[in-house]
C-alpha cells in the first residue's frame, strides 16, 4: 500500500465537474454595483481632463463588476468617442470613470 503523501483535501473541489460552477459563484460574490458619482465629482473630473498637462493621474474606474485603481499618463483624450487612451495603450471610457486625481 502506497502513502498519499502531503496532499490536502479540498472539500468543495473534490469533484472536477463542480469546479467551474463554484468558481463562477465566487466571481459573482465579488462583483459590486457601479458607484454613482455626484455632480461635483463629475465637474472635478471634467476640470482635470480639460486642464490636463501630461502629469500622472490616479484613476478609479468600474469594469466587469469591479472598481479598479490605476496610475496613468494620458496619451490621447478622444471626446468624440468619449474615451481616454493611456500611455500603456489601455482604453478607459468616460462612463467607466468613478474618480480622477492628480498624483
Amino acid at each position: 500500500m502506497s502513502d498519499r503523501g502531503m496532499k490536502k483535501w479540498l472539500a468543495y473541489r473534490s469533484l472536477v465537474e463542480q469546479t467551474p460552477s463554484i468558481e463562477n459563484n465566487y466571481a459573482k460574490r465579488e462583483k459590486v454595483e457601479k458607484p454613482l458619482i455626484s455632480q461635483d465629482e463629475a465637474e472635478n473630473i471634467n476640470n482635470i481632463l480639460t486642464n490636463y498637462q501630461g502629469e500622472a493621474l490616479i484613476v478609479l474606474f468600474y469594469r466587469n463588476g469591479k472598481v479598479c485603481e490605476e496610475e496613468i499618463v494620458i496619451k490621447k483624450i478622444d471626446s468624440y468617442e468619449r474615451k481616454l487612451v493611456t500611455s500603456s495603450r489601455r482604453v478607459i471610457r468616460f462612463n467607466e470613470i468613478v474618480n480622477l486625481k492628480i498624483k
